[in-house]
């Protein structure tokens, strides 16, 4: 794979909830440190996000699964759950 530098690079790249490993691990091989970003949940379900950073004039990427359960924490609520394999009805 080619030699990717990105030392001058306007490129942030920010975690959402679902997959922070994913992000982290995309953010060493880019040699960027993700962007620091504070959430919170509400009592209605509702997430507030806050980036820390300045992002005026940057690439900005965000690394979040839009498939729902799309937070990490219902996604790992019951792994499960997502790995079923589908069965026949059809004896045999």
């Amino acid at each position: 794979m080619a030699d990717i530098s990105l030392t001058s690079s306007k490129l942030l790249l920010l975690s959402g909830s679902a997959n922070r490993p994913l992000a982290e691990e995309m953010a060493g091989f880019l040699g960027q440190p993700l962007c620091r970003v504070t959430s919170k949940r509400f009592a209605d379900g509702e997430i507030f996000v806050r980036i820390d950073e300045n992002v005026r004039g940057q690439d900005v990427y965000i690394v979040q699964s839009t498939h729902p359960p799309a937070d990490h924490q219902k996604c790992c609520r019951n792994p499960r759950r997502r790995t079923r394999t589908p069965t026949s009805a059809k004896g045999g």
